[in-house]
């Protein structure tokens, strides 16, 4: 009874296709055979009309104007060069081209470009064979730039001794028609693909009460390679794969025998041991009690499906390792680490173990980089990756490139003194590595500073807390001499105490702190020239916001000199050259030590006045070469008041300028040198400082 309802149902679904197919081409016929006759009656009528203006021309045109007038097919006539000669008012309805713009004109204008050759090659090979019509169906443009499909009907003309004279006949507009066959053509077409992946994809089984096979389709047989005969008589043990437990099935029976339909995904097992994966769903067929007699079991084959489903899964795996490494040296990124030293953080907190960062960066990359070339030093960088991974020996330890040339190792579980044998380790590797290093001022080889901090986490303490005292670890080796280890411990002297609310800025006395231990006359240029430049921001009316902004840019903006040789920095006499091209690294260096701090890479008017401060108003500074006000607004005001400090100092080499000569100075070069209006602003500010001594505090101005 079953298979016969389904029988019936399969019957019905090709019946509707094919009576749709019979309409369809009913439909498409009898319109074809209608445009015919129309032709056929507008041909003659055409001829008749030619033949009585021959015969009586103007009793032709009194009688059959209004009736071609009339039509709403467009009869033409044109002339043996193919232009039109004739055409009627239907032409302007149906293409809105007017007469005026369309006798005289090749019939051919407005044929859309792609059927123009077809229709031209046509019309040569009747006129050629001595044909006397010929049908044509092609596209044509209406003066919105619409396509209208037209039945070309065309009619040729021949003088008596058989010469081509010209042609007449009708354009029908199809365009419906064409329209309703394209759209019966995607019908027929989504029937046929639905009848094939019913027949590719359908695969049925029938069981009793019991669960015992009494029907398959072939397409069971073709995926679990049993015959039909191997299946029936069996229960569809004969393909379980054993993927799923007992449970899974005694709820599958239980919602089937309540009369329930059941879905599912099943793993099954083939006659010769693979698997494949199938989508089921399970009819219960009540009897007239209301309690199974039969079961429906109708299936797809989801194994490609599934196989993509698990190959995505190993691919986001494979991309999350990929996009959590460096892509020049291989390790992880910065990204990655960020996310590990959080979790290893809070596991160390709930463990109560210490856990120790190791910073370092290799000395002097810049001056590297700028003899050797970036793809030397991109090899450099990948050899000092290898030294660090190299250089641990336990798989909880992870490292990382930082950015630029600093990495960074996590060792969880390790306390201080355990992390700098790590880090000892590493430097000697890096050292031992022999790479060429001809500008380093610390070490004809490659070499590293190390900065280590080791903390047990507490609640009153962050990840970011340790970070940042390896970050200051760093730069007390940097401080000592380069390619050296150092420690937060030996900084402690360095850093305020527990009662001194931190602000946002509160590594700049950290970063002039050790400026002041390592270059004197530096610190003491940079003291000087934060006074000038509050001096100038308060003659230019900034707020007390942009004149903190002004204060920490001018006590930064030679911090980069850190980085320096100190053979460079402290030469008891004037510069030649190259070390000048070394002493003008220091903005760019600057700006680099700089914005590694979150709140500097968000605030760039003081990374700006750092790398732009050596600028000039002429274009002819460095290390960008900007002009004018292209130049940053704290750049140009730190221009004036670094220059105005350099020149009233006294070194070693020169003795400064009195602040007269110097103000003389800045006016002779403003224009040149130096913003004109920050000049002047100085000036007055240094004028009202004699009388007003008040004019230098940071709060002058305040509103």
């Amino acid at each position: 009874m079953l298979i016969h309802d389904l029988a019936i149902i399969i019957i019905t679904l090709f019946s509707a296709f094919i009576m749709e197919r019979v309409y369809i081409s009913r439909y498409v016929r009898q319109n074809k055979e209608y445009y015919a006759q129309i032709d056929f009656q507008k041909a003659e009528l055409l001829r008749l009309r030619n033949q009585l203006e021959q015969e009586r021309p103007w009793t032709a045109k009194e009688n059959y104007q209004d009736i071609l007038e009339s039509i709403q097919e467009v009869i033409f006539q044109t002339d043996e060069c193919g232009r039109w000669t004739f055409l009627n008012p239907a032409w302007c309805m149906v293409t809105g081209h007017s007469h005026e713009e369309s006798i005289g004109h090749d019939w051919l204008a407005h044929v859309h470009p792609d059927d123009r050759e077809a229709i031209s090659d046509s019309m040569q090979e009747s006129i050629a064979a001595g044909r006397e019509s010929f049908r044509r169906t092609c596209r044509y443009v209406t003066k919105e730039d619409k396509v209208r499909w037209m039945e070309c009907f065309i009619q040729l003309r021949r003088e008596q001794d058989g010469t081509f004279a010209g042609a007449y006949g009708t354009l029908s507009d199809i365009t419906d028609r064409v329209l309703a066959e394209q759209k019966a053509s995607r019908v027929l077409k989504d029937l046929q693909d639905l009848k094939y992946a019913l027949d590719e994809s359908a695969i049925l089984a029938i069981t009793d009460a019991k669960g015992v096979i009494t029907y398959v389709n072939d397409k069971f047989s073709e995926i679990s390679q049993y015959t039909r005969e191997e299946l029936i008589g069996q229960t569809h043990g004969i393909v379980n794969s054993g993927y799923h437990g007992p449970s899974f099935f005694r709820d599958m029976w239980t919602t089937i025998r309540q009369g329930q339909v059941w879905r599912g995904e099943v793993k099954n097992s083939r006659k010769d041991g693979s698997t494949y994966w199938v989508d089921t769903t399970i009819v219960p067929v009540l009897d007239q009690e209301g309690k199974p007699q039969q079961y429906v079991s109708i299936r797809s084959d989801i194994t490609g499906r599934k196989q993509a489903e698990q190959q995505l899964i190993e691919l986001n795996h494979s991309l999350k390792e990929l996009s959590a490494r460096d892509g020049l040296t291989g390790i992880y990124n910065r990204r990655y680490f960020d996310e590990v030293l959080e979790q290893e953080w809070s596991r160390s907190g709930r463990n109560a173990r210490p856990l120790s960062l190791i910073l370092f960066d290799i000395d002097h990359f810049k001056l590297y980089n700028d003899h050797y070339g970036h793809q030397q030093g991109d090899a450099c960088l990948q050899q000092a990756a290898q030294a660090m991974q190299q250089s641990v020996q336990r798989a909880v330890d992870m490292g990382a490139r930082y950015g630029g040339e600093e990495f960074v190792l996590i060792l969880p579980d390790t306390n201080l003194q355990g992390a700098m044998l790590v880090a000892e380790r590493v430097r000697e590797k890096l050292e031992s590595l022999q790479i060429p290093h001809a500008r380093s001022p610390v070490s004809s080889v490659v070499t590293g500073s190390f900065g280590v901090a080791s903390l047990v986490p507490e609640d009153a303490a962050t990840a970011q807390e340790l970070l940042a005292q390896a970050d200051r670890a760093l730069y007390l080796a940097k401080r000592s001499g380069r390619n050296r280890v150092a420690c937060y411990e030996e900084l402690a002297d360095m850093l305020p105490g527990p009662d001194i609310e931190p602000s946002p800025y509160s590594f700049v006395q950290q970063y002039i702190d050790v400026l002041h231990a390592q270059d004197m006359n530096t610190w003491e240029h940079s003291n000087r020239v934060s006074q000038y430049a509050l001096l100038l921001a308060a003659g230019l009316g900034l707020n007390e916001q942009q004149r903190e902004k002004v204060f920490m840019a001018a006590l930064l903006h030679d911090i980069g000199k850190l980085d320096i040789p100190e053979s460079i920095l402290k030469k008891p006499g004037r510069l030649n050259k190259a070390e000048f091209q070394v002493i003008q690294q220091h903005p760019q260096l600057g700006w680099e030590k700089l914005a590694r701090h979150e709140i500097l890479r968000m605030d760039r008017e003081i990374l700006d006045g750092v790398m732009y401060h050596h600028e000039r108003w002429d274009g002819a500074g460095y290390p960008a070469g900007l002009q004018g006000k292209e130049i940053p607004f704290i750049a140009r005001l730190l221009g004036v008041a670094d220059s105005f400090a350099a020149m009233t100092e006294h070194r070693v080499y020169k003795r400064g300028m009195t602040e007269e000569q110097a103000l003389e100075e800045l006016h002779r070069n403003k224009g040149k040198q130096f913003d004109p209006a920050m000049v002047d602003a100085f000036a007055g500010m240094l004028a009202a400082d004699e009388t007003d001594p008040a004019a230098v505090s940071p709060k002058a101005g305040e509103e």
